[in-house]
């Protein structure tokens, strides 16, 4: 027997930014009982791309970077995060261009992490996010968590 607890969630509505906000808002209540304990953590659209409300075009109804940071805050005990969109890995990344240089904002985001896998739609994307995602992976680095970080797709 696994001692291992899914836990899924899916929120529906058309634009994305709302979505963002409702997960963070649902995140933050939860955070002290079952995302006490969550060691991976998969954020993805799929659902949304097979329910009846269309898919956001790119760049439209974007959640704001601290909509990305409010929804990560609670999650203390990740040590793996798998970013299953381009879009998300592209909002997560966007989103740690925000944090506190110095490493500060590094260590108090996500302070278990040791796994980041994020989904591309091209190479280009992947150099991108590899540029944006450096400062993070060198600040962890240094304050001895390490993190790998891998990308799939495009």
């Amino acid at each position: 027997m696994s001692d291992r607890t899914l836990f899924h969630l899916d929120i529906e509505c058309k634009a994305l930014d709302w979505q963002v906000s409702a997960l963070a808002q649902i995140c933050a209540s939860l955070h002290h009982t079952i995302l006490s304990t969550m060691e991976r953590l998969i954020i993805s659209l799929e659902n949304l791309a097979r329910s009846a409300t269309p898919v956001p075009e790119p760049g439209q109804d974007e959640p704001e970077p601290e909509q990305w940071l409010e929804l990560l805050r609670p999650f203390n005990t990740i040590e793996n995060l798998w970013l299953k969109d381009p879009g998300v890995s592209s909002g997560f990344c966007q989103a740690l261009r925000t944090l506190p240089s110095g490493g500060e904002g590094a260590l108090h985001l996500l302070p278990a992490l040791r796994e980041l896998v994020l989904m591309a739609a091209s190479g280009e994307q992947s150099r991108a996010l590899v540029q944006v995602l450096d400062p993070f992976v060198e600040a962890r680095r240094l304050a001895d968590r390490p993190l790998t970080v891998s990308y799939y797709g495009g």
